[in-house]
């Protein structure tokens, strides 16, 4: 089966979306690292925080250029 650049964009799109929203549901949850010390905690949160950033970044570039192939 040969896939079109539009079923490899709406699966990508999909794919960062479900990354982004598992991202999202992490960085909500005040209480995720408490085992952990204060120090550690911190250094998660703001890896959590970058990281939801980069793939918001991404999923934002992916939603530009579908609307500009569209």
């Amino acid at each position: 089966m040969l896939y079109t650049m539009q079923d490899i964009k709406e699966a990508a799109s999909m794919k960062v979306w479900t990354k982004l929203a598992a991202l999202m549901e992490t960085t909500a949850d005040p209480n995720i690292y408490w085992k952990m010390d204060l120090e550690r905690q911190q250094e998660l949160r703001e890896r959590d925080i970058f990281e939801q950033e980069v793939w918001s970044y991404i999923l934002e570039l992916i939603e530009k250029d579908n609307t500009l192939t569209i």
